[in-house]
């Protein structure tokens, strides 16, 4: 048994089993962190689209970003499902 903490930012929304997954990968090694893809929707529309194939991270002034990832890392089929680094 392991503990798990988890932030959400106030605009969040998760569905469903949305958890399960992250879980499932810190399980494997508890120094892993877990992040889950972000999808849109939009605040006026409500229109649903998928989220570009994208990581966060922070610089050294905790600024949040997105950045893209190469597309070299997405080779197998496998590697749109495995940890990023």
């Amino acid at each position: 048994m392991f503990q798990v903490l988890v932030f959400l930012d106030s605009h969040c929304e998760v569905n469903e089993q949305w958890l399960e997954p992250l879980l499932e990968r810190i399980s494997r090694n508890q120094t892993n962190v877990a992040i889950p893809i972000i999808d849109i929707i939009d605040h006026d529309t409500f229109k649903y689209e998928s989220s570009p194939l994208v990581r966060g991270g922070f610089n050294w002034g905790l600024h949040f970003r997105w950045d893209q990832i190469p597309i070299e890392m997405l080779k197998e089929k496998e590697d749109y499902v495995k940890p990023i680094k």
